[in-house]
């Protein structure tokens, strides 16, 4: 099980073939047929946004799924779940370091494509701190893989190349620990669940292209 040490420690867990086959297909097909809004949001000092395509999924829907309930079988300590989508990016898509929360919140990403080239780019890219240039690991988004680690991190998702046959399209789960929000803190984690509702209502007034 994965406890909350490791998350705190910045460690970058990857479990082996989490995915059930099944599940890379359904996933794989509704991120595809999904409308997305474009967004420029994301918990980020910087003073330029990021610019993204985004299909956000009802936290109350998604944590009745199966992957769902493995994924929180899966730490020692009980997570709430505060956000969660699909974000698709092409060559020229702009993202910028960022972080999705500021209390050590597990978030895991999962790639959805069913096929993707390492020279095709579309890493995500983890530092060592919000000002640093160190990175301590780069993630290729290799299909079905998931990824754990601390939402706190500074991390940046590298466009795909012009080469790319498809787009990144990728599953983003983002959660807090119940005893955050049971505790002194939870007045930050209401914030941050705000702040996450704010970002789907703004997208999800935008006009959705075809893609």
């Amino acid at each position: 099980m994965i406890n909350r040490k490791q998350i705190e420690d910045n460690e970058i867990i990857i479990p082996k073939d989490f995915l059930l086959e099944q599940e890379k297909l359904d996933f794989w097909d509704v991120a595809r047929k999904s409308e997305y809004s474009f967004s420029q949001e994301s918990v980020s000092k910087a003073a330029e946004p990021n610019t993204r395509w985004v299909r956000h999924i009802k936290v109350e829907s998604f944590v009745r799924t199966e992957l769902w309930k493995r994924l929180a079988r899966e730490f020692k300590e009980e997570l709430l779940l505060t956000d969660v989508y699909f974000n698709c990016s092409d060559f020229a898509t702009k993202t910028l370091p960022h972080n999705d929360n500021e209390n050590n919140g597990p978030s895991i990403l999962v790639t959805l494509n069913q096929e993707w080239e390492r020279k095709w780019a579309g890493y995500t890219v983890f530092f060592e701190s919000e000002d640093s240039k160190n990175i301590v690991k780069t993630v290729c988004p290799i299909p079905g893989q998931v990824v754990i680690f601390n939402g706190s991190m500074y991390h940046y998702a590298l466009p795909p190349s012009q080469s790319a046959r498809y787009p990144r399209r990728m599953l983003a789960i983002k959660t807090v620990y119940k005893d955050v929000v049971d505790g002194e803190n939870k007045a930050k984690a209401e914030n941050q669940s705000i702040l996450n509702l704010k970002m789907r209502q703004k997208d999800e007034s935008n006009n959705s292209p075809d893609r």
